[in-house]
């Protein structure tokens, strides 16, 4: 994150996600016309196996128990993100307190 300077936002991402052209700029354009701190989508998740399609229904499911997706897509005080794919307003991020202790750096 050092390296990255002093950009408007970071985006943090998992290794094994695969952007469409195009995304990116439209993550930032969301959160730039909407004034947010954060966007987040949910990627694609692969379904191939037994096991994935077992695993990830419900993994959707017990998220969406935690964190219902009516209430955090909205502007209120409940907020949620798919960790794969989250990009952050430098200046939102360092008024939380920043990355130290999360593992990003």
């Amino acid at each position: 994150m050092r390296a990255a300077g002093e950009p408007d936002f970071l985006l943090f991402t998992d290794a094994d996600i695969a952007y469409a052209p195009g995304t990116v700029g439209r993550l930032v354009r969301a959160a730039v016309e909407e004034r947010r701190d954060l966007v987040s989508q949910m990627a694609r998740l692969n379904t191939s196996t037994g096991w994935e399609r077992w695993l990830v229904p419900a993994f959707v499911y017990f998220f969406a128990q935690l964190y219902p997706f009516r209430r955090v897509a909205g502007s209120g005080r409940t907020a949620a993100a798919a960790g794969g794919c989250m990009l952050v307003r430098r200046e939102a991020l360092e008024r939380a307190g920043g990355s130290e202790g999360s593992g990003a750096r």
